[in-house]
């Protein structure tokens, strides 16, 4: 009878496929090392021409900056947001369409078109209380945590850019793409009016607050009179005064509610504002040195690959030629 295969076989099938990848990727790793040192006169050039083209790619005028902004979205979702942001990556390149390029697109003069790579990235809440405590820079904060949500009025953005001259014309010209979508105008003038209302609103609550709270203390300072002997114990007396109960608790929240709503409708300008301007990276994403280890790990890759075809090139040409 046939062994039917469980989950325990599986397990083992992988855990082996998994031990012959290793040992081949091992005597890969073997082969190069001992082609490097037959070959070196192959070899070692090609090598230097890789981190020479790693230092080239790396030169001043080519870095390659990060530019971040956190904006604050007045009526438009986080997740319409980002698809508008990031659709700029999707634009066609100058030589396929000029109009449907993506200096078109924001209006960018022709030096200024140096700005690619488009991101965002959620902020997030991590106990639910309306306070931001981290970027989800990795993007792999959970979807179902109750606890750990999206904050969802506000995004990082991000792209890179070759000329950190011109950022404050990049984010002029990104706002204004941004705030360009009819959808996201309607969902700012929605959002715009309820800001208001809350506002008024808050603002004849804290005057009755005034009142009542003015009128209460007075009434309960009326009642309860002087300060009086209220016991006798031993030789002593002591003397007792009731105090006026005091709403500072609940008063303190609501003008905590109160200051944070002030401020967003000081924020709602636009359907997407920024909360302070784009600010680029200090460290170049092209930093010499990843340069230089990516193009010395090419250079010798490839320059093993060239020395395995010249060494094994008999044994290649009877395989082409069987």
């Amino acid at each position: 009878m046939d062994h039917e295969p469980n989950f325990f076989d599986a397990c083992k099938a992988c855990a082996q496929s998994i031990g012959k990848a290793i040992n081949w990727i091992r005597d890969i790793i073997i082969e190069q090392i001992r082609l490097t040192w037959r070959k070196w006169w192959i070899v070692l050039p090609i090598t230097i021409l890789g981190i020479a083209a790693g230092v080239y790619y790396s030169r001043p005028a080519n870095k390659i900056y990060k530019v971040e902004a956190i904006a604050i979205l007045n009526g438009p979702t986080a997740e319409a947001a980002r698809i508008r942001f990031e659709a700029l990556n999707n634009i066609a390149p100058v030589w396929i369409s000029e109009e449907q390029s993506l200096g078109k697109m924001l209006g960018l003069p022709a030096e200024a078109w140096r700005i690619n790579h488009f991101r965002t990235f959620y902020m997030q809440d991590c106990l639910a209380d309306g306070t931001v405590d981290y970027i989800d820079l990795k993007q792999k904060a959970p979807l179902t945590d109750t606890l750990n949500v999206r904050v969802p009025d506000m995004l990082m953005l991000q792209f890179r850019t070759k000329d950190p001259k011109f950022i404050p014309l990049f984010e002029e010209k990104i706002m204004a793409y941004m705030n360009a979508d009819p959808q996201f105008e309607q969902a700012y003038q929605l959002t715009r009016t309820n800001m208001e209302r809350e506002h008024q609103f808050d603002m004849d609550q804290a005057e009755k607050l005034d009142s009542l709270t003015s009128s209460f203390y007075f009434a309960e300072g009326a009642s309860m009179g002087a300060p009086q002997i209220v016991e006798k114990k031993y030789s002593g007396l002591v003397l007792g005064e009731r105090r006026i109960r005091l709403f500072l608790d609940e008063i303190q929240d609501f003008y905590q509610q109160k200051h944070y709503r002030e401020t967003r409708l000081a924020y709602c300008t636009a359907p997407v504002v920024l909360q302070n301007h784009f600010v680029m990276s200090m460290r170049a994403v092209n930093r010499r040195s990843i340069c230089m280890l990516i193009g010395c790990i090419i250079g010798w890759i490839l320059a093993t690959l060239i020395a395995a075809i010249i060494t094994y090139r008999h044994e290649i040409k009877d395989w082409l030629s069987y």
